[in-house]
């Protein structure tokens, strides 16, 4: 019978948990400990590593606040992080004895936001399943828009708006200037549109660009005075995302965005599997915002599922 141990993560075993990442089937540089780290000490830190015998097979990246954990609310996406060649038995015992472990700690619920299936380099059926077994309450889903690469742009629409941005001068380029984008492009546009701000700060997201510079991406588009709109994108090994996209007033009428995100999609990132245009739910309602969908459709985004799970760690007898 194989057994498999947890321990909770501390700073001594930050070069396992790296090497485990790096090849896991389902991690990013969002889960290294670099990025979590980045959080200080807004969560409570509680990341297990998971042992099958002597070897470490998996990485839960979590946090937790009283009797609550959470994989991980600082995240996008996390849950269990795995190396390649578990089958479900293997599965079955890392998440049981996760579960356990959390339980004899007096914790009583564990919440999961799972990793997007485009995300696995290798989606695992076995782990899929075993998760179901622990039967698991459902909290809520969310629909990631996303498109298979390489694709053409067909949108008359689309089309007809990167041939105005090219003939007013526009043209995109790769930048470092992060300040100029947050301060005169992507706050006064959330502020302006949706009476919101970032979620990261500019100092938040130029430390993470220092950590991660070939993940962490900006590109801008220009006309003949300077950015008039851009995007940060966060750029793994097989997906591109638009962690942040937004234009000038100006930028609009020239239809920056359209230039930008043909752009994108047929040229920069054209030998991904996929890029990224996250969800569309409005954040005070939760419900999709239609306009928003329609134009992720028009770049050829389809959905793609995130569940969020809560697990009873002290379920009491059946």
């Amino acid at each position: 019978m194989t057994i498999f141990t947890v321990q909770r993560y501390h700073s001594g075993l930050e070069d396992q948990w790296e090497s485990v990442l790096e090849r896991s089937i389902n991690g990013t540089f969002m889960h290294s400990r670099k990025f979590i780290s980045y959080h200080g000490d807004r969560f409570e830190d509680f990341s297990l590593l998971i042992y099958r015998g002597g070897d470490l097979v998996a990485l839960l990246p979590a946090e937790k606040e009283g009797k609550k954990v959470f994989s991980h609310r600082g995240l996008t996406y996390a849950g269990w992080i795995v190396a390649p060649g578990l089958d479900e038995a293997d599965s079955e015992g890392m998440i049981g004895a996760t579960l356990a472990y959390l339980g004899s700690h007096k914790l009583e619920t564990l919440m999961i936001k799972s990793v997007p299936e485009f995300y696995y380099t290798t989606f695992s059926q076995a782990l899929s399943r075993a998760f179901q077994r622990q039967n698991p309450e459902v909290l809520k889903t969310q629909k990631h828009y996303t498109t298979s690469l390489p694709f053409r742009i067909k949108d008359r629409g689309k089309l007809w708006g990167r041939k105005k941005a090219i003939a007013h001068g526009l043209r995109v380029g790769r930048s470092d200037d992060f300040k100029v984008f947050w301060e005169n492009i992507l706050i006064p546009n959330l502020q302006e549109r949706h009476a919101t701000r970032p979620v990261h700060k500019l100092e938040e997201i130029m430390l993470l660009r220092e950590r991660f510079p070939e993940n962490i991406q900006l590109y801008l588009v220009f006309d003949r005075e300077g950015a008039v709109g851009g995007s940060v994108l966060f750029v793994t090994p097989e997906v591109a995302h638009t962690q942040y996209i937004a234009s000038t007033p100006a930028g609009r009428n020239m239809r920056a965005l359209d230039l930008l995100m043909t752009t994108l999609l047929e040229e920069t990132f054209s030998e991904k599997k996929y890029f990224s245009m996250g969800i569309s739910d409005e954040p005070d309602t939760g419900l999709p915002n239609e306009g928003l969908v329609k134009w992720k459709e028009s770049l050829g985004a389809k959905t793609y599922g995130q569940w969020f799970y809560e697990f009873d760690l002290n379920p009491g007898p059946l």
